[in-house]
């Protein structure tokens, strides 16, 4: 009986032994911190503020930025070494700066908009050589009065558009019938019909403030836009007085609003043997 007991007693150890767990092994650890988990999720990064923050800062329209320090030294294209850009506007004599007005006015008075050579709105363009001739003595010979869809209008010829446009901005344009401020312009594949109007006041003009040559040749202009007002404009018009004027007469002046400013790019360009400029880019400055 004893025996039995003891065979009994022997059975129950070994099954309370096959039924416990083993312990787990230790994981190892590193010299420095503990190694982390491989199903450990990666830290997130911080979200923009804004979408804005999020998004690639716009390429520039212009070939240099808003704001553009005339002083900057500039790559010379030939030998990639730094150039000082050479002072000019204090250099030109009193006919050169009125000559330098009278070409940035020939922008302003009209309003002119942002223009780049080789991107630009073949509307504004067209509509630029119209006004221009129309407003300017020697070119209202080349402005017709002539009936096109029964109705008057001004009429100037595909020819003459692009003499302007070549003369002023270097630009050659597809031509064709279009709409402008909600009224159309007709085009017969020789000359465009503009429904006639009068009695516009073209009293805003330019004064240059800082013109420097760098080393491409090309001349950075910074400019100021006034309006005359209009007792002296219709008294008088805009005169030689005022495209003759330097920055400070132009801002000392009682009858003259600065209304803004803007940065040009001008190319030496020779117009029936006489030396001149032409737009390569023009660019008006936001006001605050």
């Amino acid at each position: 009986m004893k025996k039995l007991i003891c065979i009994l007693l022997i059975l129950c150890l070994l099954c309370a032994c096959a039924k416990k767990a083993p312990e787990p092994a230790p994981l190892p650890e590193s010299a420095g911190e503990p190694a982390a988990s491989a199903e450990a999720a990666p830290e997130p990064k911080p979200a923009p503020e804004s979408a804005q923050d999020a998004a690639e800062p716009p390429a520039p329209d212009y070939e240099h930025e808003p704001g553009w320090d005339p002083a900057a030294p500039s790559p010379d294209p030939a030998s990639g070494q730094e150039y000082e850009p050479v002072e000019m506007l204090s250099t030109l004599s009193d006919a050169q700066r009125t000559e330098l007005n009278v070409f940035l006015s020939n922008f302003s008075e009209l309003n002119f908009p942002n223009f780049k050579r080789g991107s630009f709105d073949t509307v504004t363009l067209v509509n630029f050589a119209y006004m221009h001739n129309k407003i300017n003595p020697f070119g209202r010979d080349r402005i017709d009065v002539r009936q096109y869809g029964g109705e008057s209008c001004y009429s100037i010829s595909a020819a003459d558009v692009d003499a302007c446009l070549e003369r002023f901005l270097g630009v050659q344009i597809d031509h064709a019938a279009f709409e402008m401020d909600g009224h159309p312009v007709g085009y017969d594949g020789e000359r465009y019909y503009f429904l006639a109007a009068d009695g516009e006041a073209f009293n805003t003009f330019s004064v240059a403030t800082a013109m420097n040559r760098t080393a491409d040749g090309t001349c950075h202009v910074a400019f100021d836009i006034y309006d005359l007002d209009y007792e002296a404009y219709w008294d008088t018009g805009l005169t030689d007085e005022y495209y003759a004027m330097t920055p400070a007469q132009a801002e000392a002046s009682p009858v003259l609003t600065r209304r803004g400013s803007g940065e040009a790019e001008l190319e030496d360009y020779v117009n029936n043997g006489g030396a001149t400029w032409r737009l390569t880019s023009y660019y008006l400055t936001p006001e605050p």
